[in-house]
């Protein structure tokens, strides 16, 4: 057959277009449905399919260069696996590893889990796995070895993934469900809406203020109150909740920034002896940590999670107290990017 016959044209054409949108249309589709099947991009079920949209929208120029990346080379490899008959066993084997792989990392981070679950719905739509057909009941009993292989690791994976999504949602409507438990000294967020799973969450780990501590020491003085056991920080909710407790038990405003550079924070100008006022008098400490000098303050495990972590420019501590200073209203966190 003449290789520049136009309908073989037309069909390279065609191939290559649907491969192209393909790819397009599952990226999104499979961000959303990672960060919902994932426990570690927790919440709200809005705040999980709303936050990769976010994402999406404010570093589009980096998906549409990822998603032109890998449709090249989908094309690439559809073309080469097709004219030489497919892939091999070996060649299988690689595939399936790395996406076992990014599954288990998934645990790590949403975005990681999100790259198998782009290949299967990939492979689904486009109806071929590197010039392969694609999965069906027929294609199934027809072909090799090496297409059945897939349909069993994307149905284990699935039935797994299920397991995982049936305890997230029960655990979650549980947290939504019960009522806070507030612990000792009792916690409080800025406004009531904010009282989401995730800090009850946190609220039912660190239940009281020797829970937030290193281990030996002592809650009853305030030389123990300034060790704060960072290690056990999985969360922001889980700062907020402990900084909370241990600020509470110190007392006045006062003791803020001494805290606060136990820690390991530096001052950005509101510290105790110089507070910022806000409008409605309220006066507020905050503490700044260099992510770009030191690195994440937390996690301290997992090399995932704090290169995630690491992203920002700083970590910083908000407390804001009463007009006069004597009682602590609450905690905020922020991390600047820039």
């Amino acid at each position: 057959m003449d290789p520049e016959d136009p309908s073989l044209r037309g069909d390279r054409r065609n191939r290559t277009l649907r491969i192209v949108l393909s790819a397009t249309l599952t990226f999104p589709i499979a961000l959303i449905g990672a960060s919902a099947i994932f426990p570690s991009f927790d919440g709200h079920a809005m705040h999980r399919a709303a936050a990769p949209l976010f994402m999406l929208v404010m570093l589009s120029p980096l998906w549409l260069g990822l998603i032109a990346f890998v449709s090249f080379a989908l094309v690439k490899l559809d073309r080469r696996f097709a004219n030489n008959g497919g892939i091999s066993g070996r060649q299988n084997v690689i595939v399936i590893g790395c996406a076992l792989f990014c599954t288990t990392a998934g645990f790590g981070h949403f975005l990681l889990g999100a790259l198998p679950l782009w290949l299967l719905l990939y492979w689904l739509l486009t109806g071929r796995m590197l010039g392969h057909d694609g999965v069906s009941i027929e294609t199934v009993h027809r072909d090799r070895w090496n297409e059945r292989i897939y349909f069993v690791a994307f149905v284990s994976f699935f039935a797994a993934m299920a397991f995982i999504a049936a305890s997230g949602f029960t655990q979650n409507l549980y947290y939504a469900i019960a009522p806070p438990t507030y612990g000792s000294p009792a916690f409080q967020p800025r406004s009531p809406h904010e009282m989401d799973m995730r800090l009850k969450r946190s609220l039912g780990r660190f239940p009281d203020t020797q829970a937030c501590l290193v281990a030996g020491a002592d809650a009853a003085g305030r030389k123990g109150l300034m060790k704060m056991d960072w290690s056990r920080m999985r969360t922001e909710q889980d700062v907020i909740v402990c900084t909370y407790r241990l600020l509470k038990d110190l007392g006045p405003l006062s003791e803020a920034s001494a805290w606060m550079r136990a820690n390991g924070f530096r001052s950005d100008g509101h510290s105790s002896e110089t507070p910022y006022e806000k409008r409605n008098g309220t006066l507020r400490v905050s503490g700044w940590w260099s992510i770009r000098e030191d690195g994440p303050r937390y996690p301290t495990k997992g090399v995932v999670l704090r290169a995630l972590n690491a992203l920002p420019y700083s970590m910083s501590l908000h407390a804001t107290y009463s007009a006069d200073g004597t009682r602590l209203l609450y905690v905020e966190t922020s991390f600047p990017l820039l």
